[in-house]
């Protein structure tokens, strides 16, 4: 179960990332 919920807040966390860094990169470039 810990398990489980370790991964899903992994893939949350890494969403979480990736969505900055496109945000980031979306305000850099305007």
């Amino acid at each position: 179960m810990r398990a489980l919920s370790r991964t899903t807040l992994s893939r949350t966390t890494l969403s979480r990332t990736t969505l900055s860094r496109t945000t980031l990169s979306r305000t850099t470039l305007s």
